[in-house]
């Protein structure tokens, strides 16, 4: 008899006709049968991150769990899309979705366990850092963007916030995490994204539509403040940094950027220009160029700075502690967005 069947009611010689029946059903396949839950790591508004270790292989994760009870069906549509993003993705510097579960009353996220913090917080950790480190870092993430925008999909929310490490070793890897704002580059037209890293073009105001090129000004605000600790456009009032947003004029102030090179500046004004359609578009190398939508010749992997041997290894010193003090003020702001989502949640679950 065939395989399906219990093997103990198939005993050798026995006949067809004489032999019951009786399908053996597969187990159950749940979150709780593949891992084990450990440690809190973070929480969101209907969510909790906890550490998860693969029963099978000892490996450890993190898992999102979801509490479905107060997720609205929009939520529900958006992280959705989020897992269905992740599992188009495997690239070494994007965050990789391991499985996902959806059971009764709770959904299960499981991706790459990143303990190194984020990119600001792992640099202001540094007692030295140099321009070296910041082009090898940029050179990750670009290439992680040009990976995504060759299967056609846009961030629409890349920051440094989004950008995590996998450990706190020097040989850590960088991935680009939270998808959660990321749809197919066939035109978009919705706000989205943190103010200091948005695009012009999204902060229009006249419905326009917008694609890929929304990530390239997002890398070009990361860049510069990866290399002189502050960032291009920042004001405290948001419509004051939306007006400096569109207008996009910005400088290489002095004595932050004295010590940083020439190419490191055109790689940053190549990005930070106003025209979408003037600046630089992520391209791969030459072997999967037939991947993409047609470039220029000096798109930002091939631009100078990415591609020669960089020794620029005067410390930028005031680049750390600008950081520093960027770091404070988001994590100002995330305590308030935390105390904001607690209440929020007690308030639901007392509706309840």
């Amino acid at each position: 008899m065939g395989c399906e069947w219990s093997s103990y009611l198939c005993p050798g010689g026995t006949k067809e006709e004489d032999t019951p029946l009786v399908k053996q059903h597969a187990p159950v396949v749940t979150f709780s049968t593949q891992y084990h839950l450990g440690e809190k790591l973070g929480e969101g508004a209907f969510s909790i991150v906890r550490k998860a270790t693969h029963i099978a292989t000892g490996k450890v994760y993190a898992a999102k769990c979801l509490n479905l009870k107060h997720i609205s069906a929009q939520e529900m549509q958006n992280i959705e899309r989020e897992v269905c993003i992740l599992k188009q993705l495997q690239h070494p510097n994007v965050i990789s979705c391991k499985a996902y579960f959806l059971e009764v009353h709770a959904g299960y996220i499981v991706t790459d366990l990143m303990e190194g913090g984020d990119l600001f917080d792992r640099i202001v950790e540094k007692s030295v850092y140099t321009e070296k480190e910041a082009k090898d870092v940029m050179h990750a993430i670009v290439d992680a963007v040009a990976y995504c925008h060759a299967k056609h999909i846009v961030h629409r929310d890349l920051k440094p916030e989004n950008i995590l490490l996998s450990s706190h070793e020097d040989d850590a890897l960088i991935k680009i995490a939270d998808f959660g704002l990321a749809k197919d580059d066939e035109y978009l037209s919705t706000m989205c994204g943190s103010p200091a890293y948005v695009a012009p073009e999204v902060l229009s105001g006249d419905k326009g539509l917008y694609d890929k090129e929304v990530d390239i000004w997002s890398i070009g605000v990361i860049t510069y403040a990866l290399l002189c600790g502050y960032l291009p456009f920042y004001d405290d009032n948001p419509s004051v940094m939306f007006k400096k947003i569109k207008r996009g004029a910005f400088e290489f102030d002095a004595p932050h950027w004295d010590h940083v090179s020439v190419q490191a500046k055109s790689f940053v004004k190549m990005m930070l220009v106003v025209d979408p359609k003037q600046r630089y578009v992520v391209a791969l190398d030459d072997d999967d160029q037939h991947d993409v939508p047609s470039a220029s010749a000096d798109d930002l992997l091939k631009h100078p700075w990415i591609q020669t041997a960089n020794d620029a290894t005067v410390p930028l010193s005031g680049a750390i502690s600008g950081l520093r003090q960027l770091t404070k003020r988001h994590s100002l702001k995330s305590a308030a967005k935390a105390v904001q989502s607690t209440l929020h949640m007690k308030k639901l679950m007392s509706a309840h």
